[in-house]
């Protein structure tokens, strides 16, 4: 009489079937498009600090943040002579899925990127960014940030207000 201690064939089989069944069943409760999505609304987060950084650093210097030449929203890149050139941040970033601009945080799918505006005396700035995940009670959407709020800073609406974050100047 032999004593085996191996697994049978069928044995194996149902263990690879209930660890497949368990595995389906995490990865739906795993959403893993929600954890990039917030990935990338962190990744945008950090690029607004820095550039709201490079600007406090020019501000500074200059007593005043740039000011574009018209009275609309502005890419970000379009500060890319004050704050690069000027040796206040290495490179401007772009959004993680796009940098596709329009009006800020428009309504569409496909219209990410980071854009900026400031009063005509350039003593006060906004920047914004839409995101993909923001919850509507966030103190960094736009229709809660003063320089929008108080109309500092003219047309500085938001159609896209609970996924419309932005920064401002501190004072």
């Amino acid at each position: 009489m032999k004593n085996n201690k191996a697994f049978t064939l069928i044995e194996i089989m149902i263990s690879i079937a209930i660890i497949s069944i368990l595995s389906g069943l995490l990865l739906s409760v795993i959403n893993i498009k929600g954890i990039k999505a917030k990935t990338r609304d962190s990744q945008r987060i950090s690029d607004l600090e820095k550039v709201r950084t490079a600007l406090e650093l020019y501000f500074t210097d200059y007593r005043a943040y740039p000011v574009g030449s018209g009275s609309g929203w502005y890419g970000v890149s379009s500060l890319n002579s004050a704050l690069v050139n000027g040796g206040y941040i290495n490179g401007l970033p772009s959004d993680p899925v796009n940098s596709t601009l329009g009006a800020p945080c428009d309504a569409s799918d496909t219209a990410y990127g980071y854009l900026y505006k400031s009063d005509a005396t350039g003593t006060k700035y906004v920047l914004t960014s839409r995101m993909e995940t923001m919850a509507s009670a966030d103190d960094s959407l736009c229709p809660n940030i003063n320089n929008c709020k108080g109309g500092a800073i003219s047309g500085c609406n938001c159609s896209l207000q609970t996924k419309c974050y932005g920064v401002e100047n501190p004072f």
